[in-house]
Order: C-alpha cells, then structure tokens, then sequence
C-alpha cells in the first residue's frame, strides 16, 4: 500500500513535466501534419493517426495516475 502511495505522489510531482512533453509532442504532431497537409493528399489518415497517438498518451496519463 504504502509503495503504491509512493508511486502515485511520485506521478503527481511528475505530472506537470509529463504533461510540458505531451503538449510538445502533440503541438509538433500538429505542425508536422499540418505541413504535410500541403504537400500530401492524405492529410486525413495522418491527422486520424495523430489522434490515435494522442488519445494512446492521453489514456496513459489516466492509467498512470489512477491511484
């Protein structure tokens, strides 16, 4: 009990610096896709796969957290 407790202060101190990371990946995903966007006519399935990506992080976030 006391280790899972241990772990989860451990993921509330480190939440701010994980989520700092995650914004920075989705913002560069975005600019990434949005620039493919121009040279690509598939902009629809890598803006589908980004989301996959993102919702996976975000889900992870979840699971890292729950106590």
């Amino acid at each position: 009990m006391s280790i899972a407790r241990q772990i989860w202060r451990n993921g509330v101190v480190l939440l701010p610096i994980f989520a700092h990371v995650i914004i920075k990946i989705i913002t560069w995903i975005f600019i990434s896709v949005n620039g493919m966007a121009k040279h690509y006519a598939h902009f629809s399935t890598l803006r589908r796969c980004a989301y996959i990506v993102m919702e996976v992080r975000v889900h992870g976030i979840f699971v890292f957290r729950s106590p």
